[in-house]
């Protein structure tokens, strides 16, 4: 077996061991990002860090870690949280229940983020609505980080003053993100290329910038999960780079090409 061909195995070493089928991946992507962990501990071959992986138990972690995306900050894009707040929200708030999806959530910036916008919104009507955001993403690390909801001063730059004042509490050099914005937010494991149990489930979802990292092959099947979890009338928000692919604009209205916003018919 030649060593381009262990590339491979280790996306099937990665697909058994993580419950990820790797292959969904875009794949020139991947060989980016493998190779880059190779380069960091000093491997040259696919062979030899195949060896490697198998031997040292934390490298799997290490390398799905490297592999993920993990880029995020709070407001990411203000524009479209401001068309949320201003266009979306008087909609889906006309139901008392709200249930909505962050996906590919990283490290929890983008969650809390609208758990902020949804509080700035109701105020103290809250109380009166079942709200709860699902923040689901691959990366273990990433999602305990994000459940403790602790951020350094680098990573809330971008908030307000007086929101951040608000809603965190200082710690020092770093900031906590108070009870009632978590209270409403659930973290969990989540691969979107596979099945799962949120059939017609969500008003709304945020997708945003991780289609970019899938196989073309693949983009398909994760866009008709996506269409599957929202309820009809809900929301897909996609990132700025993204666009829905042509099998199913048919199935949804343009809300705001702009802000990559559609409406589910």
């Amino acid at each position: 077996m030649n060593d381009e061909k262990f590339f491979n195995v280790i996306l099937n070493v990665l697909s058994r061991n993580l419950n990820i089928n790797m292959f969904y991946y875009d794949r020139n992507y991947l060989y980016r990002r493998i190779t880059s962990r190779m380069s960091q501990i000093g491997i040259n071959s696919f062979y030899e860090y195949y060896k490697y992986l198998i031997r040292n138990e934390n490298e799997i972690e290490m390398l799905i870690n490297h592999i993920a995306i993990n880029y995020t900050e709070f407001f990411r894009d203000r524009e479209v949280f401001e068309y949320i707040y201003n266009e979306v929200f008087p909609e889906i708030f006309k139901r008392k229940r709200i249930y909505i999806l962050s996906a590919g959530c990283s490290t929890g910036q983008e969650a809390y983020s609208i758990s902020i916008l949804i509080h700035e919104f109701l105020r103290e009507k809250i109380k009166e609505y079942d709200v709860k955001i699902i923040a689901g993403d691959i990366d273990k690390d990433a999602l305990k980080y994000a459940s403790e909801g602790i951020y350094r001063k680098d990573e809330v730059r971008n908030i307000d003053d007086e929101i951040l004042r608000k809603y965190f509490v200082n710690l020092n050099d770093k900031y906590k993100v108070k009870d009632e914005i978590k209270s409403i937010v659930e973290f969990i494991y989540m691969d979107l290329t596979s099945e799962n149990k949120f059939f017609e489930f969500f008003d709304m979802i945020l997708c945003r910038n991780v289609i970019i990292y899938i196989d073309q092959r693949f983009k398909k099947k994760i866009f008709e999960n996506l269409y599957k979890m929202l309820k009809k009338n809900g929301y897909l928000i996609l990132g700025k780079s993204e666009s829905m692919p042509l099998n199913l604009r048919e199935k949804f209205d343009v809300v705001s090409l702009e802000n990559k916003i559609y409406k589910k018919r």
